[in-house]
């Protein structure tokens, strides 16, 4: 039994100089401003000694442990002392030996570790992964880790037993002991607090069999099976799932539709060493001025946020009111371009000999809160807007299928897919999702898509190159007594302003629509779709149960103005009094604001994600009955 260290192996200077210059940790300084100080500190005789010990002693360090000769079972794996004592302790162990080790992920995880993996596959046991949300280890942040207990006497076949989004080691021996009964408890509980409750279909059985579904669908083809990285699946219900998503049909890396990625621009190098942008927070003049960063986008939406005026960082961003912006609206950028417009669209990217920055594009954040309300995050931008390398762009050679595409990526469905795979920075897990076939699930997706993206004149073409007749014909599948969820008769081949989704209660319905008809597309069932939003979203949940409140216009009202009307209900029936002072006169600002009450008892209301998720399943798997038949 034991813990081994989990040390990577790596040359940091920084470190060693901060020793001497704390600013260096505490600014945070780039490696470069690192570097400048370099030859003035190493004047210093001590720092120099202590300098070239720590250089020496880790080179070697690094030395040995890649060295084939005494780790041939790591080779390509990245240097950590943890991966060296799983190693050391499978040589040592008795054929009839057990070995307890608790680690971190990365040898079932990382692209590099696939030899390492198909070793420690046929040597498995049990594989228990937690998530340190807890604090269990004060390994500086949130950081996976996993208990796990290997054989000695590695098996012809594999044969383990895996639970996954474990929080308390309690929780172990509740799924091992539960009866099975009631639905499985999700990622969190209803209060909001971290799950550990246990249930029987927790506990995954895993054989070739499911490492070959793995590798289906999270790896490129070629990939042998027993290297196949281990995904964090909660539960028999979502491996059921994943079944299911392994039969929805060809992902799109190996469709053949013809498309590229590009992280565009690179904060550091396209600023520092290629110049070609440079740091400028202001409105752009014109649309290829224009330069994202993360914050800028958000599910289906290119125009989320603005950087505000002189922005430090990534929370210094305010949202965008779609329902006011002008038909060419372009928010703030961080970024502009330092050389002159032909110079800056010569060195874009190029895809089919045409610049990035000429086409339309689905982006998505790359990095991923798996913890988050939502993790994939993904929006179509226009020709001209660039991007930084915290976003990657996907342009192809087909729009419909750019759109259609599009939708897949806005669906929980995706975002789950995401999730499960537990990986913090999205590369190209996102092509493994295959396309939809049925014609007219698409369409609807499109329409939908195009609603939600289609926020300005700059969407013109977009919209107009892929209008369908029957987007008039089309509408939410939802009725609202209080009429926010308009018609789409108005919808017609020429762009215009009412063509976009501008509040909130309609692009919300709009995205719930598109989580079925996804869901249909790829073969999941009513309940599979309900189970994934159950486990895998339990931020959003809150903020459904809690925080998302509306007003007869359909747009989100703060939890600010909310509680005011409620402390005025209170007051008006006599269970409570008026604030005084400025308190009073912010109450009054409040109840005053331009937010339109609800005729009847509550002022503002809520929706219920889940049975709305049924009704547009349930409505959808109709209608496509109807066209069928």
């Amino acid at each position: 039994l034991g813990n081994p260290p989990w040390v990577p192996v790596e040359w940091k200077e920084a470190d060693v100089l901060a020793e001497y210059d704390p600013l260096i940790w505490l600014r945070g300084e780039s490696a470069d401003d690192v570097a400048r100080k370099r030859p003035r500190m190493l004047k210093n005789p001590e720092i120099r000694q202590a300098y070239l010990q720590t250089y020496a002693s880790t080179t070697a360090m690094q030395a040995y442990l890649n060295a084939q000769t005494n780790y041939p079972e790591l080779t390509g794996s990245k240097s950590n002392l943890y991966k060296s004592f799983i190693a050391q302790s499978l040589r040592w162990v008795s054929n009839k030996g057990m070995i307890g080790l608790l680690h971190q992920e990365g040898v079932f995880e990382e692209a590099d570790g696939y030899h390492f993996r198909s070793l420690l596959y046929s040597h498995l046991v049990k594989h228990f992964q937690f998530e340190n949300e807890k604090k269990l280890f004060p390994i500086g942040g949130t950081r996976r880790f996993s208990i796990n207990v290997y054989r000695g006497l590695a098996k012809q076949s594999v044969q383990f037993e895996m639970i996954s989004n474990l929080f308390v080691p309690s929780t172990i021996n509740s799924c091992y002991h539960h009866t099975g009964h009631g639905p499985v408890p999700g990622i969190k509980s209803v209060d909001g607090k971290w799950e550990i409750r246990g249930h029987k279909n927790r506990v995954i059985p895993v054989t070739e069999k499911e490492l070959e579904l793995f590798r289906d669908l999270f790896e490129p083809p070629e990939t042998p099976v027993l290297e196949a990285p281990l995904p964090a699946v909660h539960s028999q219900e979502i491996l059921s799932v994943l079944k299911s998503l392994a039969r929805a049909g060809v992902p799109l890396s190996r469709s053949g539709v013809k498309f590229r990625t590009t992280p565009c621009w690179d904060e550091t190098n396209d600023v520092k060493k290629t110049r070609t942008i440079r740091r400028d927070t202001r409105f752009p003049e014109h649309i290829d001025q224009l330069i994202l960063n993360g914050p800028h986008i958000y599910v289906g939406n290119p125009l989320y946020q603005t950087p505000n005026d002189g922005c430090k960082n990534k929370a210094d961003y305010s949202r965008i009111d779609l329902t006011r912006i002008p038909d060419d609206y372009l928010p703030r950028t961080n970024y502009v371009p330092a050389v002159d417009m032909e110079e800056y669209h010569r060195r874009a990217p190029r895809f089919g000999g045409q610049s990035f920055l000429g086409m339309y594009r689905l982006v998505h954040r790359r990095m991923a809160s798996i913890s988050g309300e939502r993790t994939l995050i993904s929006a179509i931008i226009p020709p001209g807007v660039a991007h930084v390398h915290t976003i990657r762009g996907l342009a192809m050679d087909n729009l419909r299928t750019l759109a259609l595409f599009a939708g897949i990526t806005f669906s929980i469905v995706a975002d789950a897919f995401i999730k499960i795979t537990g990986r913090g920075d999205i590369y190209s897990e996102l092509e493994q999702l295959p396309l939809p076939a049925d014609p007219e699930l698409s369409r609807m997706i499109i329409a939908r898509v195009l609603r939600l993206n289609c926020l300005t004149v700059y969407y013109k073409d977009l919209w107009e190159t892929l209008y369908d007749p029957l987007f008039a014909a089309d509408g939410f599948v939802k009725h609202d007594p209080h009429g926010r969820l308009s018609s789409w008769r108005h919808l017609a081949p020429v762009w215009n302003r009412d063509v976009a989704l501008r509040t909130e209660y309609e692009r919300r319905q709009a995205l719930v629509e598109i989580d079925a008809l996804v869901a249909l597309a790829y073969g999941l069932s009513e309940e599979e779709l309900v189970t994934l939003y159950r486990v895998y979203f339990p931020v959003l949940q809150k903020y459904e149960r809690e925080d998302y409140f509306y007003d007869a216009k359909g747009r989100l009202v703060p939890k600010e103005v909310v509680k005011a009307y409620q402390l005025q209900a209170e007051v008006e029936a006599g269970k409570a009094a008026l604030p005084r002072g400025k308190a009073l006169d912010r109450h009054r600002e409040l109840l005053n604001s331009d937010y339109v009450p609800l005729p009847g008892p509550e002022p503002f209301d809520r929706c219920d994600r889940e049975e709305d998720l049924r009704q547009a399943y349930r409505s959808f798997r109709r209608l496509v009955q109807e066209v069928s038949a």
